[in-house]
């Protein structure tokens, strides 16, 4: 059936392609896999396909034939989970998330999510909360620490140390940061290729 997604417009749209390449472009088993408040599910369905859509211009561009465009909700969803799937000797290998990346309750009530995946991230986090990363109790002190600051004063710190945090805003559109990002293209483009 036809991709009749907004997000895939949307998508398609902010990196320059030509409408009329969507009337090709081929969507099955397209359901809420994702699931969520948020229409997830179409954004990583117009992501992929705007990937597709790119690939099947340059391989038309170098000279082939225009390839047909078609791609499956479902497997656009699993891929996107796919780690959640993958195996490490045959048992399954675990969330791909680090303990310290995770939902943390700061004062009044808000909510901040915190990264530390990569061990620079880790160690920003650890010098902006004054905790140390390392010891096995480190979520417990994470948590502690998390809990005396609002989110926005967390996402401050844990930024101005290097870090990767984000205070959770219920009112998005009133936020400053809501309104910069309303304001901004999806896809901001700028020429930086190199000569040689």
């Amino acid at each position: 059936m036809p991709d009749s997604s907004g997000l895939t417009s949307v998508c398609w749209a902010a990196v320059g392609g030509d409408e009329r390449a969507l009337e090709g472009l081929d969507v099955v088993e397209r359901d809420a896999w994702l699931g969520g408040p948020l229409p997830v599910d179409g954004l990583a369905v117009g992501a992929t396909a705007t990937a597709l859509l790119a690939a099947a211009e340059l391989a038309e561009a170098r000279g082939a034939r225009r390839p047909a465009v078609g791609l499956s909700g479902q497997h656009v969803a699993l891929s996107f989970r796919s780690e959640r799937r993958a195996l490490i000797r045959g048992a399954p290998a675990g969330v791909g998330f680090a303990p310290l990346s995770r939902l943390v309750r700061c004062a009044h009530g808000g909510w901040a999510r915190t990264h530390a995946n990569y061990r620079h991230h880790a160690a920003a986090l650890g010098r902006a909360l004054g905790i140390d990363v390392a010891q096995p109790d480190a979520v417990t002190a994470l948590e502690a620490a998390a809990a005396s600051l609002v989110p926005r004063a967390l996402e401050d710190a844990v930024f101005a140390a290097g870090g990767c945090a984000v205070a959770l805003r219920s009112r998005w559109a009133q936020d400053p940061a809501g309104q910069a990002a309303a304001d901004a293209p999806v896809v901001a483009w700028k020429d930086s290729i190199a000569t040689r």
